[in-house]
């Protein structure tokens, strides 16, 4: 089973392939943003997923006594 399907953009229909789970552990971005080509995804969305993904991380490393 492979971890990349394909995917169409939900503003402009381009096809995009995206990871079937979020390496990240942000899931809530990933239902958010999934799909979304880079053409039409807005500066302001790429931050708030980057903004989710790093707390995802966080939270990660945190609950296993990393940091």
């Amino acid at each position: 089973m492979s971890n990349i399907k394909k995917v169409n953009c939900p503003r402009c229909d381009k096809e995009v392939l995206t990871l079937v789970k979020s390496l990240s552990g942000a899931e809530i971005a990933k239902q958010k943003y999934e799909g979304i080509c880079s053409d039409c995804i807005t500066p302001e969305e790429q931050d708030e997923m980057m903004r989710i993904q790093a707390e995802a991380m966080y939270d990660q490393c945190s609950s296993a006594g990393r940091w």
